[in-house]
């Protein structure tokens, strides 16, 4: 039903910690289409998923809270990278609504040379 890219590819070195964005139950920790992913259940139809994981660190039905470790990030052809979307609901957002600024601090990498 959905074919393409839905969300967003942020570069990460290779076995970095990747953190759950808000609490949540783990609905999926498994491989999609050869790739490691996780997905999380935020309630009120809020769904995150982790993909282009190196290693999984949870398992489907474990209660997460924002901050916690799910994996560690991999590469997608060859690229070092997180893909990260968001579903409320059966229809993808922009994920970046999901992120909120409550004192921490986002940085963003430059892309290329």
């Amino acid at each position: 039903m959905y074919e393409g890219h839905w969300g967003v590819d942020y570069a990460m070195d290779v076995g970095s910690d990747v953190i759950v964005v808000a609490d949540g139950v783990v609905t999926f920790a498994g491989t999609v289409a050869g790739m490691d992913s996780v997905t999380v259940d935020h309630g009120g139809g809020l769904r995150t998923s982790y993909s282009y994981l190196e290693a999984i660190r949870v398992r489907r039905g474990e209660r997460v809270h924002r901050g916690d470790v799910l994996g560690t990030s991999g590469t997608d052809h060859g690229i070092a990278a997180l893909h990260f979307s968001a579903r409320v609901g059966k229809s993808y957002m922009d994920p970046s609504f999901v992120f909120t600024c409550t004192g921490g601090r986002l940085r963003l990498s430059p892309l290329g040379p």
